[in-house]
């Protein structure tokens, strides 16, 4: 049978074991406030196609998991406040043309992740805020961020835009909302 909303949210678990949600086939899974710390290579095998959500914020996990990057439909994905510290080039390369919301705020991301960014051209909504990110400039979003309307790097320990701030704000202005603060030090 098919469920369109599939929520275990506040529950103890750790693994997302192979083929974990084939039987129920759900279109947005939320998995936020759990301990999950392994996402098995094969957890989505039968969703590939068909799920567009994925929340797993507030779990144990120390990298974006190469099984994410199997799904090919994903519009949202929300992994926010784990323990990742980078971001590797292709985590979102599968559904990088319909990735619409990404959020990675709550990490320890210490570089902005332009290349992992840089074919989610569909993108209008990311959230990349309360890391340790210690620069950002223009060129973190030339190419990919045209349909950018939200952009939030609140707390993101930034301490650098670029050489020239105002490049970076001109680069953005066309964005509908944009949450920065305590940025400490720009240069």
């Amino acid at each position: 049978s098919n469920v369109n909303d599939l929520k275990l949210d506040y529950n103890y678990i750790e693994i997302l074991q192979e083929g974990v949600f084939q039987s129920l086939m759900p279109r947005r899974v939320y998995l936020g406030i759990n301990r999950i710390k392994t996402i098995d290579r094969n957890a989505f095998d039968g969703v590939e196609d068909t799920l567009e959500l994925f929340d797993i914020e507030q779990n144990n996990l120390n990298n974006i998991s190469e099984a994410i990057n199997k799904l090919k439909n994903l519009q949202y994905l929300y992994i926010s406040n784990n323990n990742i510290s980078s971001i590797r080039v292709d985590a979102f390369s599968s559904f990088s043309e319909t990735l619409r919301a990404l959020s990675l705020s709550g990490n320890q991301i210490s570089t902005f992740p332009r290349d992992a960014l840089r074919l989610c051209t569909e993108l209008s909504h990311l959230n990349i805020g309360y890391n340790d990110i210690s620069e950002v400039v223009a060129q973190d979003f030339l190419g990919w961020a045209g349909n950018i309307d939200t952009l939030i790097l609140r707390y993101a320990n930034v301490s650098a835009f670029s050489s020239k701030r105002k490049d970076m704000l001109n680069l953005l202005i066309y964005c509908e909302q944009i949450v920065m603060e305590y940025f400490h030090g720009l240069s």
